[in-house]
């Protein structure tokens, strides 16, 4: 299994998990075409697309994505956004359910935002079982026999804090940032609640440019997890097993 960064910012978010035989796309804020050129131009690999919320970074190609074929998943408010409630192509999926995408399969869980937001466990024999998190103030779940994590850390709280008392920062932005998206402090928290005995890759998402610095949080994270840990870049590629062998 490859994970393959498309996007994770406010910019776009998209990320691909390709196996041998199928692929699963994760958010639709990127193009088609880069979807398709980062697993050479073979997009009939992809079996789905899964999408977090209503947000335009993470849904705003879903059908571009869809006009191509591909289902999409998500929850009732961003099918009702993007006027394809009843499109034979957008599927509802609810949190808690179990939902099987050809070689994947998906559990969607609600997580706190400021719109409806599901994180998801993702689960194939190439990358056991796969928790995806992005856009939460923190995690309401612990999650047993992880093999890899996606994770927001979108801020650090000191930095957020300097930047508001310089006014790079707004008091009201930096409450909504706060309020909706998790900190590198909370993700923390998370790893740290979950056993991570059989986690082989954390990667780190959805980093702020400002209020965040990637080469101490990687650095922390390696150390307190004992893990390969990653930030994702766009236009990375990440060997992504259940296993590092």
């Amino acid at each position: 299994m490859k994970l393959h960064v498309l996007g994770s910012s406010s910019a776009g978010n998209g990320y691909i998990l390709e196996g041998e035989a199928s692929a699963l796309i994760i958010e639709a804020g990127i193009p088609l075409r880069i979807a398709n050129k980062a697993i050479n131009f073979n997009i009939s690999k992809v079996e789905g697309v899964i999408i977090s919320h209503k947000h335009a970074d993470h849904c705003g190609r879903a059908n571009e994505y869809a006009a191509s074929g591909i289902e999409i998943f998500s929850n009732i408010e961003t099918l009702e956004l993007l006027n394809q409630r009843y499109s034979h192509r957008f599927n509802w999926v609810k949190p808690g359910a179990k939902y099987t995408i050809k070689e994947f399969t998906i559990v969607p869980f609600l997580v706190v935002h400021d719109v409806t937001c599901y994180g998801y466990l993702i689960q194939h024999k190439e990358c056991g079982l796969t928790c995806f998190i992005t856009d939460s103030m923190y995690s309401p779940a612990v999650f047993p026999n992880l093999n890899n994590v996606l994770l927001e850390a979108n801020y650090m709280e000191d930095i957020l804090n300097d930047n508001t008392a310089s006014e790079i920062v707004s008091p009201s932005l930096a409450d909504r940032i706060r309020q909706s998206h998790m900190s590198f402090e909370t993700a923390q928290e998370f790893l740290e609640a979950n056993d991570l005995s059989k986690v082989n890759n954390i990667v780190l998402l959805h980093l702020s440019n400002r209020n965040s610095n990637a080469a101490l949080m990687l650095d922390k994270i390696r150390q307190t997890t004992g893990k390969t840990a990653y930030i994702a870049e766009p236009k990375s590629t990440i060997n992504f097993n259940k296993t590092p062998f």
